[in-house]
């Protein structure tokens, strides 16, 4: 699976990053603006992407632990259960 974030600047200085997966989950849109007179913080646009980066990130270790897991439980198929005495139990 691939995450990709991208950069959207329609107008200058105002735009979003867009968090995109390959396997057809919905994507996110992390939006700023970098106009002095409209924006509410001055580190808007750089926490927007901070904030992409930390999304993206946080679904790619999701992922990849729930990859893990299922590998985990399939495996355990192989095994027959044993009783007390490691005699397979029928």
């Amino acid at each position: 699976m691939t995450i990709r974030i991208i950069k959207h600047e329609a107008v200058p200085k105002c735009g979003s990053y867009e968090v995109r997966f390959s396997d057809g989950r919905p994507r996110k849109y992390f939006y700023w603006e970098d106009i002095p007179g409209r924006r509410l913080r001055s580190d808007h646009s750089s926490q927007a992407l901070k904030d992409a980066k930390a999304f993206a990130r946080a679904e790619r270790d999701r992922t990849y632990q729930l990859t893990l897991l299922q590998g985990f439980f399939d495996g355990l198929g192989k095994y027959k259960i044993a009783n007390e005495d490691n005699r397979p139990m029928a």
